[in-house]
């Protein structure tokens, strides 16, 4: 029972609350998501939980966010490997700092094919993925190295400009998004470790943030980054000299329930946060995040449906051109006629380029190629053309991905 609606949310012992974490969470957060009123539960929560001695909020931590054989990712199919490090994979000797672990990750064949599309996909998920981390367990692992009286040992000296971490980390309030996701946004006061830390290229909007409460690495709940300082602030710090003071600043993030095991780990956080969690830690992962996870994501729903281009990219063999026209391509008769109708888009191509423009219209994976000034680009802009024109309402959008404008 939430009582009035002045009075507390309860009033159970530290027992009942432990067991009952998981379920008061998931009211309060569904409730703020769906805007019906909860956040002053939510807070009250909060405040609750702000009663209690260090040690219960240890105890909840540990519970809302056990070490498990899950967080082994040499125990995971690649299929049940999460979009962010595992803790095997930041810090321990199977981790990406180590160069046995690099090792063994998959090579790309480019003479010869793939036993099938999931080792395909396989491939380069876990390439895309080391791609991703790499930097951040190394990073890590210096940072680690560093904070017990280390210098320059195996993983070399940390350098604060190559991973952003902050320290002094305070949990200011919260709002729910003004996005249709309504999802949590919480204002964290942190203060950087160096202003070496912000840059104007980091902290970026969807980087991945991971924070860890008692200051180990071994306990790192994973947020998104939803605004990060501002053009003057950066400006500020930009005046520093390495060594000088930093001041505080503010960041807003959100929980990403999904990799931390549900909302159990978000509240206790937030509420280890609230007392002043004087060892918590704020690192961000030096790659650009948001140009990965949707590349990992597809991956990965691929793999639940159909490979395209199966054939020509897994098995190194061209489609059946027949079987592929019937099921893939806009009718080749009509992208014929469209060359012979439209002079004005079509007259001005010479044989190389109608021969090429002939070729994309029988097979559903044309590549063309020649030296500069050919005309690559003029022919590709017709094929998109004679795309537009011919295909039907529902075949979905036409993609045009190009290194120049």
């Amino acid at each position: 029972s939430t009582g009035d609606d002045d009075g507390p949310i309860m009033s159970q012992s530290d027992v009942w609350i432990t067991s009952h974490l998981q379920s008061l969470t998931s009211f309060c957060i569904a409730g703020l998501k769906t805007k019906c009123g909860t956040p002053r539960c939510y807070s009250k929560l909060v405040a609750l939980l702000a009663t209690h001695d260090q040690t219960v909020v240890e105890k909840l931590f540990l519970a809302s966010h056990p070490v498990t054989s899950a967080d082994n990712h040499l125990d995971l199919d690649w299929t049940d490997l999460p979009l962010v490090p595992t803790q095997s994979e930041l810090s321990s000797r199977h981790g990406f700092a180590h160069k046995c672990s690099l090792q063994h990750l998959p090579q790309v064949l480019t003479d010869e094919p793939y036993e099938d599309s999931e080792k395909y996909l396989q491939t380069y998920f876990t390439l895309y993925r080391a791609d991703a981390f790499i930097d951040f367990s190394m990073n890590l692992n210096k940072l680690i190295q560093a904070s017990g009286g280390g210098g320059g040992g195996r993983f070399g000296k940390f350098d604060p400009r190559d991973m952003a971490v902050f320290s002094n980390l305070s949990f200011i309030n919260s709002e729910v998004n003004s996005d249709d996701s309504k999802d949590l946004v919480y204002t964290l006061r942190c203060r950087p470790l160096s202003p070496r830390c912000v840059k104007s290229h980091n902290l970026m909007f969807g980087n991945l943030l991971g924070i860890s409460i008692s200051g180990q690495f071994n306990d790192i709940i994973w947020v998104r980054l939803e605004q990060g300082p501002s053009k003057d602030v950066r400006n500020a710090f930009r005046r520093f000299r390495p060594n000088d003071p930093t001041p505080f600043m503010e960041l807003q993030v959100s929980f990403i329930p999904e990799v931390n095991g549900g909302g159990e780990a978000e509240i206790t956080a937030l509420r280890a946060l609230s007392m002043g969690a004087s060892n918590a830690k704020l690192i961000e992962n030096p790659v650009f995040y948001t140009a990965y996870q949707p590349v990992l994501s597809a991956i990965k729903n691929t793999f639940r449906t159909h490979l395209p281009f199966e054939s020509e990219l897994v098995y190194c063999r061209p489609s059946d051109e027949e079987e592929a026209s019937s099921k893939t391509l806009p009718d080749a008769k009509a992208l014929a006629e469209l060359a012979e109708k439209h002079t004005e888009i079509f007259g001005t191509m010479d044989t190389g380029q109608r021969n090429a423009y002939n070729y994309f219209t029988r097979t559903p994976l044309a590549l063309i190629e020649g030296p500069p000034g050919t005309g690559k680009s003029y022919i590709g802009t017709r094929i998109v053309w004679s795309l537009v024109k011919t295909k039907e309402r529902d075949a979905g959008p036409i993609l045009v991905m190009s290194y120049k404008n």
